[in-house]
């Protein structure tokens, strides 16, 4: 297992497990661990954020992101621009990104998983702690 520090930029679709997601929305009395696994197809760039390593060019191609959190550290979001949005999300504790022909990562940018509901519709994801998304 690789250890870096890994930004990404690309475009792909990236889907959640429904077990995931019901479980990130639902209120939990005792904390747990849970695994998220959000898999998709995507093309892109891995990079080195210190400029320390080269850039690695993919695509498409299958990835799966393997992220572990507490769920004691569920969040309520409030949205605001989005309706009555709202919305849940979990800082993980480790996460893992493995890319076929690629190889394997450990991430070490703070990352979270979210559910977001509004306007009649609801969204799953996966993303940096501090990012544009919700």
């Amino acid at each position: 297992m690789n250890a870096i520090r890994v930004g990404c930029a690309g475009r792909g679709l990236l889907v959640c497990s429904g077990l995931a997601a019901a479980t990130v929305a639902s209120n939990r009395a005792i904390a747990e661990p849970i695994r998220f696994l959000h898999r998709g197809v995507a093309s892109g760039a891995l990079l080195s954020l210190d400029g320390s390593s080269p850039r690695i060019t993919f695509g498409p191609s299958s990835f799966t992101i393997d992220a572990i959190a507490d769920t004691d550290n569920r969040r309520t979001l409030r949205l605001g621009g989005v309706g009555d949005g709202y919305g849940y999300d979990i800082q993980h504790a480790s996460v893992t990104i493995t890319i076929d022909g690629v190889g394997s990562f450990d991430l070490l940018v703070p990352t979270r998983t979210y559910v977001i509901h509004g306007d009649g519709d609801a969204r799953v994801g996966f993303g940096m702690i501090g990012s544009i998304a919700p």
